[in-house]
């Protein structure tokens, strides 16, 4: 309903209230009505919910089949086997995905806070959660507004929406009707919502809408209702359906094949068994969950929080990284950055509300304290500002305890200059004060001054220019003539068009009572400071990895054109020829337009949270990956919608970091290159044990499918597959899984092939290696056929030792062995020497000889294989110089 379109006394009668407020029965009605005013909790995951969702997978079902399988045809240690790597599996992402959980759940630890509300007449206080439609409840500065409320009396509201709308500026609220349909937000400004604070000033508000009705309870059920997978969740899904649809139709064929060759049923069905346990990488959802786990270790000590283990990866695949500006980009925090006075241009440095910082000129550090004009200017801001700061020893941080923003700037301003409030006001005693207001647009506190009643001002430039008739300088007060206003004028728009809030200060000895109605006198201008939200330290350099990296960098936020283009030029986002689009150009396009806009776009301004979804909704339409940081209510459903979601841990809300994937505990934007870096080491380790396993499964399916068509008796057993599976593929695939990062990673651009896994280099390799097994098996098993015991042996070993060559050659996907340092992982080196270690054991030991149906092999034959197998590591040499050549460097 447009409650901003309503009269109080319209109010009053719908929710049965009065300016006395509700009466205790009322309230007991109300609240079985419409519940305890709190948003809808999200479901908070047991360890067993986590447990059986590590088995939700493709390549899962087929191994949980193929257990079965093998052990309803007597094969129970090859079934063993595969229930204790998906146990392994299961056990380890529950692990990680548990922990995650408890860290964020820490993270949102629930603190009640408590509203003023009037009921029978008598005001109290109560927790937020009590409130009901139809309460009267009073703001006062500093409250955080519990639910949504229309205001019904104000004295000079000012609220900070910046969670909500992504507005910097805090709004300035009243309490008459508005008319108009389906206002956004951002437009009701006799509203008040909940989760955002009151700045300044005092109101009455009869509250419309609790929990789940309110704004942010409408972000938080929407968020429920999107379903979205990191890329490569959705590639290896797509993976594992293309290989399993292969791996079926290919045993299929040489099942009726093999019937047809005259091999008993049961024991071509025992064969086909063997051959999609040799197909299916067994070892994949393990290996992999080790390696995301990895990152995710490693990225937890950089504070970053993965709240679930695929997340770390997507940000390797990202094209575009949307960024909102206000919390992320910027510390949500105004600093004065410019000041003109008729001494020319200052800038002043700082780090938000810190009260250090130096003033320049020209680039050159001046002392300030020689400098009148900017002295008396900050005289002016400590005097008329209305704030307080304090060190939070906790998060190591400045912040506002009082005052709006702006007047938090000016403040800090004054101590900056060496200034201090509360001498001032004892030397200058304060003789009356003027609040701002959205009417007068100014700023007023007369202070006795040496004996004489001075008046000093700030307020809006256009206000306070328009009543000044001197410029104030050292050398005396000068006319303000045409010529020299229009002078400042273009000061002012200069200051204006790089983005700047400019707010102006001036003073007058001699002043009006009517002051308090908003009536000026004449006045003398001192100058102009120029305010802007502080961008973090570490933006700039971020940024500029994060192009390196081959990233598209866009701003998404609600502030104006002119602040969004000045912070995204001065960090780079933003280049001359970029699109700028505003809320109202996505009001008026069509998805294909706009799908066709954003490729050239860098800033998307004045939006509300519906535009930021559907800007990241064309994102992926467009079949672009796309990352979104934020921090408030707004950013929600955006962080929900695109592939990967990343909220601030100290700024951001509760709805917000419930939405994403990944937390930024230090709010730290740097901490995103060290993401993208790790993401793109997971997906390229991730390729490197696919291309291992496909390959090495693949040797074994020509190797079966060879010997069918060639006539030969089944050179293995299931037994014998399931030991190079697990045994001797689990060691090496694990040791390749610790490979160490690959230098320059940063630089290269992950292609994502469709959003398969496999690209086509890869498919081309991993049929050499497969053809090369093939070929060197199949001539040792005929070779040594009269003994069939011991050509099954070879076969098995040769099969073994051809993986041990492979596995070096998977280090890289360009690079030559030899380029390689052999010992920079020694994870690889101990599970060579395991699987040498235990590949003699099984040759060697009566027991696995049984077991596995080996016999014990002479020195001669060790020869012949190590001959054989080396020539998996000359073809892939060969390609790789043909294919690549000097690129390998």
């Amino acid at each position: 309903m447009d409650w901003y379109a309503k009269t109080s006394e319209e109010l009053y009668a719908y929710f049965t209230t009065n300016e006395l407020g509700l009466s205790e029965d009322t309230i007991l009605q109300k609240r079985e009505k419409y519940g305890e005013n709190r948003l809808p909790e999200a479901h908070k995951i047991t360890y067993t919910e986590i447990f059986f969702r590590q088995f939700q997978s493709p390549l899962i079902y087929v191994l949980l089949i193929a257990c079965v399988t093998v052990l309803f045809l007597g094969e129970k240690e090859s079934s063993i086997f595969i229930g204790i790597v998906l146990l392994i599996n299961a056990i380890i992402g529950t692990f990680q995905e548990g922990k995650a959980q408890n860290t964020l759940a820490a993270l949102n630890h629930l603190i009640h806070t408590e509203a003023t509300v009037v009921r029978n007449g008598i005001e109290s206080i109560v927790l937020d959660h009590e409130l009901v439609p139809g309460d009267i409840v009073i703001l006062k500065e500093g409250d955080k507004i519990p639910a949504d409320g229309r205001i019904i009396s104000t004295n000079q509201l000012q609220v900070d929406e910046s969670l909500l709308t992504g507005e910097s500026d805090p709004v300035h609220k009243r309490m008459e009707v508005i008319s108009g349909e389906m206002l956004s937000p951002q437009d009701q400004n006799n509203m008040v919502f909940c989760g955002t604070y009151v700045v300044g000033g005092t109101a009455r508000i009869v509250i419309v809408a609790t929990g789940a009705y309110t704004i942010i309870g409408a972000i938080s059920v929407k968020l429920k209702m999107l379903d979205t997978d990191v890329p490569l969740k959705a590639e290896i899904k797509s993976f594992a359906k293309v290989l399993i649809l292969i791996v079926v139709c290919l045993v299929t064929v040489l099942f009726f094949i093999g019937i047809y060759s005259g091999i008993p049923t049961k024991e071509m069905f025992a064969i086909a068994v063997a051959m999609a346990v040799s197909a299916v990488p067994e070892g994949l959802p393990v290996v992999v969950t080790l390696i995301l786990a990895t990152g995710v270790n490693r990225m937890s000590k950089k504070n970053v929080l993965i709240k679930n283990l695929q997340s770390v990866e997507a940000l390797g695949q990202a094209d575009v990284i949307a960024v909102d500006k206000t919390g992320t980009i910027t510390m949500n925090q105004m600093m004065v950055q410019e000041v003109y006075t008729s001494s020319g241009v200052y800038t002043v440095t700082g780090h938000g509300y810190e009260p250090k910082g130096v003033i320049e000129q020209s680039d050159a550090m001046i002392d300030h304290t020689s400098r009148a004009d900017l002295m008396l200017l900050g005289k002016v801001a400590s005097l008329v500002a209305t704030a307080q700061t304090a060190y939070n020893t906790e998060i190591h941080l400045w912040q506002r305890i009082s005052g709006d923003p702006t007047e938090v700037a000016l403040f800090v301003l004054g101590q900056k200059l060496g200034l201090n409030k509360f001498v001032l006001e004892t030397e200058n005693v304060q003789k009356l004060y003027v609040p701002f207001s959205s009417q007068t647009r100014f700023c007023a506190t007369v202070n006795e001054v040496h004996g004489t009643d001075t008046l000093f001002v700030t307020g809006s430039p256009e206000v306070l220019l328009q009543k000044s008739v001197f410029l104030w300088s050292d050398k005396g007060m000068i006319p303000i003539t045409a010529v020299e206003r229009q002078d400042l004028e273009k000061e002012m728009e200069k200051m204006l068009r790089r983005g700047l809030r400019v707010i102006a200060l001036a003073t007058a000895t001699e002043y009006t009572t009517q002051i308090k109605e908003g009536v000026l006198p004449a006045l003398t201008l001192i100058g102009f400071v120029g305010i802007l939200d502080v961008i973090r330290d570490e933006v700039y350099a971020a940024v500029e990895r994060v192009h390196a990296a081959g990233i598209r960098v866009v701003m998404i936020t609600g502030d104006h054109i002119s602040t969004a283009q000045s912070i995204g030029s001065r960090i780079g986002i933003y280049t001359p020829g970029d699109h700028i689009l505003t809320g109202t150009d996505l009001d008026t396009m069509s998805k294909s337009e706009l799908r066709a806009k954003i490729i050239h776009t860098s800033i998307f301004a004045r939006v509300t949270p519906d535009h930021k979804l559907a800007i990241i909704t064309a994102y992926k339409d467009a079949g672009i990956v796309i990352a979104m940081t934020g921090d408030g209510v707004n950013d929600a459903l955006s962080l929900a919608a695109a592939d990967l979601g990343v909220s601030m841990g100290k700024a951001g809300t509760e709805v917000a970091k419930e939405a994403s994937d990944i937390v930024l505990l230090d709010d730290n934007f740097g901490s995103i290159v060290g993401g993208v870096e790790e993401g793109r080491n997971i997906y390229k380790t991730i390729k490197k044990v696919v291309l291992y396993l496909i390959s090495t499964g693949l040797g074994e399916i020509l190797a079966i499918t060879g010997a069918i068509i060639a006539g030969f008796a089944m050179p293995f057993s299931a037994s014998q597959i399931i030991w190079l599976n697990f045994v001797t593929d689990g060691f090496l695939v694990i040791a390749l899984a610790m490979e160490p990062k690959e230098s320059g990673i940063l630089n290269e651009k992950i292609k994502h092939n469709g959003g398969k896994l496999l690209s086509k280099d890869m498919f081309v390799r991993m049929f050499i290696m497969g053809f090369v097994m093939m070929v060197g098996t199949l001539i040792l098993f005929s070779f040594y056929s009269a003994d069939f015991l011991k050509a099954s042996t070879m076969a098995v070993t040769v099969l073994a030792v051809y993986q041990w060559c492979n596995v070096l050659n998977c280090r890289h996907e360009k690079k030559s062995i030899f380029q390689i340092n052999f010992f920079s992982n020694v994870y690889l080196l101990f599970a060579l020497l395991a699987v040498i270690v235990l590949q003699v054991i099984a040759v060697y030991t009566p027991w696995f000889n049984r077991f596995l149906h080996m016999t014990p092999i002479t020195l001669y034959d060790w020869w012949v294989i190590l001959a054989t197998s080396l020539s998996i590591i000359v073809v892939d040499e060969i390609y790789k110089l043909i294919r690549y050549g000097k690129k390998r460097d």
